[in-house]
């Protein structure tokens, strides 16, 4: 399942996409997330569309969901599984993530299932943007802290690495996994440092 750019989404979704943003630029925040779900739906690899909904959500209810909304949720997300039985709909490990995260944007549980299923599902930029999401709801987490570091040096992002890691060790300065993180990035960082500078020095050669 490869992660997806809008320009490669079918028409008919580019189109939905197309009205998203509109919609968001209006102020519509209800209408970017039932849009934009119905994009992810089919392609949740695609990222541009999950960010611009994350927008959307944040802008709706910047402090997060209330205890009211939030037993809404889990109204709603008990209807959509059951539905999603009766009607055959997609029941992956992703799907069933982003059930939770629709019917409660600031589920904790739901944001860890994402990064999760889409780190094991081959989606490595989704996986970090779900983590990211879950460290900026609870920073002193430890799970979220080493879920997003190891995310990113997946990704071989190293100085990105090193920031994370850096700020969960304020949170837990003496936790072994962390600091064992910490030396990872920073040698997998200089070695890679120096690959790159040993090629611009062979460039430079070649120039002269």
């Amino acid at each position: 399942m490869p992660e997806t750019t809008v320009k490669d989404l079918p028409e008919n979704l580019r189109q939905l996409a197309v009205q998203s943003r509109d919609a968001l630029s209006r102020g519509n925040h209800g209408m970017v997330i039932d849009l934009a779900g119905r994009i992810l739906r089919p392609y949740p690899g695609c990222l541009a569309i999950r960010r611009l909904q994350r927008e959307a959500q944040l802008k709706q209810s910047p402090g997060g969901a209330s205890a009211v909304q939030r037993t809404k949720g889990v109204v709603a997300q008990l209807g959509s599984l059951l539905r999603r039985k009766d009607t055959g709909e997609d029941s992956s490990a992703i799907a069933k993530a982003d059930g939770v995260i629709a019917a409660d944007p600031w589920s904790r549980k739901g944001w860890q299932q994402l990064a999760e299923a889409t780190g094991e599902g081959g989606l490595p930029e989704t996986a970090v943007f779900a983590w990211e999401n879950l460290v900026a709801m609870v920073p002193a987490d430890k799970t979220a802290g080493l879920g997003l570091v190891k995310a990113q040096l997946n990704l071989n992002r190293y100085p990105e690495a090193l920031k994370s890691v850096e700020s969960l060790l304020r949170h837990h300065p003496k936790d072994g996994a962390a600091l064992a993180l910490l030396r990872r990035a920073s040698i997998d960082h200089t070695v890679e440092k120096g690959k790159w500078d040993s090629d611009a020095s062979f460039r430079d050669k070649l120039r002269g």
